[in-house]
């Protein structure tokens, strides 16, 4: 009988301008579309279903500290009250050869909240930072 074996661990990856860095998870990458209902005058009892607009949740990103390693921070530093730095963000999930099984592109992506890791000397937990990106869209590119 073979034995089944779980694929190897994925890596993810995330991309914006010429800095890439490496992901320990990613959270909300979805489209949702809103359901609007139409009542016909005659037959009020029924109501039609049809699709309005698309919404796209924030999209959050996890990665571990490193020394020296800035890039959303200086992001989110970067927005003051009328300049926002939007940017298009690639997300790739790679195999453990790093060839791409697929890609997400979030258009005009800006970071909305930069969340550090609570800090505790007596732990043996790893340091991480927890993104969040508003953002105008998404798709995902073969």
């Amino acid at each position: 009988m073979k034995r089944f074996r779980f694929p190897a661990k994925p890596l993810i990856t995330v991309e914006w301008g010429n800095i890439q860095k490496p992901l320990l998870e990613v959270l909300g990458l979805s489209i949702e579309i809103e359901v609007l209902e139409l009542r016909d005058g005659a037959n009020p009892e029924n109501a039609h279903k049809i699709p309005g607009r698309h919404k796209y949740p924030n999209v959050i990103l996890k990665h571990c500290i490193k020394k020296g390693d800035l890039d959303f921070y200086n992001w989110i530093h970067a927005i003051n009250n009328n300049h926002v730095v939007k940017q298009h963000v690639l997300i790739h999930l790679k195999d453990k050869k790093n060839f791409k099984i697929r890609t997400w592109k979030i258009f005009n992506a800006w970071p909305c909240k930069v969340n550090f890791t609570d800090l505790n000397a007596n732990g043996n937990t790893t340091a991480i930072e927890v993104v969040e990106l508003a953002h105008e869209g998404l798709e995902i590119i073969p």
